[in-house]
C-alpha cells in the first residue's frame, strides 16, 4: 500500500483525489500523496499535424481525431489542409474535394472530389477550445462544469510501477439536462489504447468496466440531480454503487494498471456535459460502509 501523509489519515491507500474546487485556471490539483495534477484542455490555436482521416463514403461525415482518440472541435475557420499522400502526393482543395464543419470537428468527401474513399489522407489544422470551467451551486458545492461539446480533462497518470492491491473509483456527478446519451464519465487506458476501466453512460443506462468485465446498471441517472457513483474491485469481485447502496456485481473482472486517466471522453463514448467534484481512486476496495460515508460527508 501506499503510504498516506498526515492530512490522509484515514485514506488508506488513496492515489488520486480532485476536489474540483479550485475555481480557477486550467490544472486541476491533485490532493492526493502523488501530486499528480490534472490539465484542463483549454487551448488557443493549438495546432494538430497529420492527422489520418479516412472517409468511406462520399458525403458522409467523420470525426475528426487525434492520435489519441479526442474529437478536435473549434477549429479555426481556414487553417485547415490536406494531402492526400502516395507516390505523388495531392493537396486536396477545400470545397472541392472535401467539406469540414470548423465548430463540430467533422470532415466529409465531396462527391467527384479527388478523395480516395477508404485510403487515408492527412489533415493539418488549429483548434481552440475554452476548457472546462469552474462553478457552485446554491447549496455552496463546487465543482468542474463540462460542457458536452469539447471539454474534457487529462487527469494525472501514477509512476509506471504503480502496482494495484484493488481498486476502487468515486465521484459525485450532475448530468446536464443535453448530455449526450452515450459518454465517457472517467476512464484508463493504456498508452491511449482502449480503457483498462471506467465509468460511461451507455444510452439509458450506465456502466462500470473492467478490462473483461462491463457492469451495466439497469436504472437510467436522473438528468439535474447530484450521483454519487463508484466501483470497486478487491482483485476477484467487482461492486458497483449508487449514491452509497451496491446495485451489481460479479467475481469477474481484472485491471493491468493505471494509464491515460481520462475525464469527459473516450475512445467508447462521446463529451459528458455534466457537473463533476470529488473525485478519488484508491489502491484498494472500499468496503459498502466505507462508500456510504463518503455518501453522507
Amino acid at each position: 500500500m501506499i503510504a498516506i501523509g498526515p492530512a490522509f489519515a484515514g485514506e488508506e491507500g488513496l492515489l488520486l483525489y480532485y476536489p474540483c474546487d479550485e475555481g480557477s485556471g486550467t490544472v486541476l490539483k491533485d490532493h492526493g500523496p502523488h501530486k499528480q495534477d490534472g490539465s484542463l484542455n483549454a487551448v488557443t490555436d493549438a495546432e494538430a499535424r497529420g492527422v489520418t482521416i479516412v472517409c468511406g463514403k462520399a458525403g458522409e461525415w467523420v470525426p475528426i481525431c487525434t492520435e489519441d482518440g479526442v474529437q478536435r472541435k473549434g477549429i479555426v475557420p481556414g487553417s485547415d489542409s490536406a494531402l492526400a499522400e502516395g507516390e505523388r502526393p495531392i493537396v486536396l482543395d477545400r470545397d472541392k474535394d472535401y467539406a469540414i464543419d470548423h465548430t463540430n470537428g467533422l470532415i466529409k468527401a465531396i462527391d467527384g472530389g479527388r478523395v480516395e474513399l477508404g485510403k487515408p489522407f492527412t489533415l493539418d489544422f488549429k483548434f481552440t477550445n475554452p476548457g472546462p470551467t469552474f462553478g457552485e451551486d446554491p447549496e455552496g458545492r463546487r465543482f468542474l462544469h463540462l460542457d458536452g461539446h469539447d471539454d474534457f480533462v487529462t487527469l494525472g497518470a501514477l509512476p509506471s510501477d504503480e502496482k494495484l492491491n484493488g481498486l476502487t473509483i468515486e465521484l459525485w456527478i450532475r448530468l446536464a439536462k443535453d448530455c449526450p446519451a452515450f459518454a465517457g464519465i472517467l476512464a484508463c487506458g493504456k498508452n491511449g489504447d482502449s480503457p483498462v476501466f471506467g465509468l460511461f453512460l451507455g444510452g439509458p443506462v450506465w456502466m462500470f468496466t473492467l478490462s473483461d468485465w462491463v457492469g451495466i446498471v439497469p436504472q437510467p441517472l436522473p438528468r439535474e440531480e447530484w450521483h454519487h457513483l463508484a466501483g470497486t474491485w478487491d482483485r476477484e469481485r467487482a461492486g458497483v454503487f449508487v449514491n452509497g447502496k451496491l446495485v451489481g456485481g460479479t467475481n469477474q473482472g481484472r485491471c493491468d494498471g493505471l494509464k491515460m486517466l481520462r475525464l469527459g471522453t473516450t475512445r467508447l463514448g462521446g463529451f459528458l456535459a455534466a457537473d463533476v467534484c470529488k473525485i478519488r481512486i484508491y489502491n484498494r476496495a472500499k468496503t459498502a460502509e466505507e462508500i456510504a460515508k463518503d455518501v453522507a460527508q
